[in-house]
């Protein structure tokens, strides 16, 4: 993944396998909500940082790359300042089957909600992907977004366990970390 973005001074935080899928529908205070439906297209789903120019810290982004002729190309890009929210759906009765992840990122003022969805292989991967964003909102855009479907507090420790599990990444853990922002 790295390779991407080379020519940038963007570096690769964390990246996750997923599968892109239709976003779930029904609201969400409706009991009835309807899973997202998956369709098969694998994609990855990788968090860069780059620091900022004028403040102390870094700036985030979340890529949507995909797999052209044997090389991944980078097909959508937002900013994690506008994340607004994250949303964890899981079927109860099915507890060994894949994990959705919903992202909703506002652009501006002028335009609605952009919704997103992914289907991820297990339930570790979408507390790490979920943990590792949380936290680097937290750290690095001084915002945090909406969680829904898992607690705040439980989605914090998942991105602490994260963290310590790539400590001997060389810039991953790092980055995270709020003594490195300077």
């Amino acid at each position: 993944m790295e390779e991407l973005f080379a020519a940038t001074e963007a570096r690769v935080v964390s990246a996750f396998k997923v599968a892109k899928c239709t976003p779930s529908t029904g609201s969400t205070w409706n009991a009835k909500k309807k899973l997202p439906k998956t369709k098969g297209k694998p994609r990855v789903l990788c968090l860069t940082a780059e620091r900022r120019s004028k403040r102390r810290g870094f700036k985030g982004s979340v890529h949507i790359c995909k797999l052209d002729a044997g090389r991944f190309q980078v097909r959508n890009t937002y900013l994690l300042k506008f994340l607004t929210r994250m949303e964890a759906l899981t079927d109860p009765s099915k507890p060994n089957q894949p994990q959705f992840l919903e992202l909703w990122f506002s652009n501006n003022a002028f335009t609605s909600e952009s919704r997103f969805a992914f289907e991820i292989e297990d339930t570790e991967s979408l507390q790490e992907a979920m943990g590792t964003i949380y936290l680097f909102c937290k750290r690095n855009e001084r915002k945090v977004p909406a969680v829904v479907g898992a607690e705040a507090s439980n989605v914090e420790k998942w991105g602490a366990q994260a963290e310590r599990s790539n400590e001997g990444s060389d810039f991953g853990a790092t980055l995270l970390s709020a003594d490195e922002a300077g």
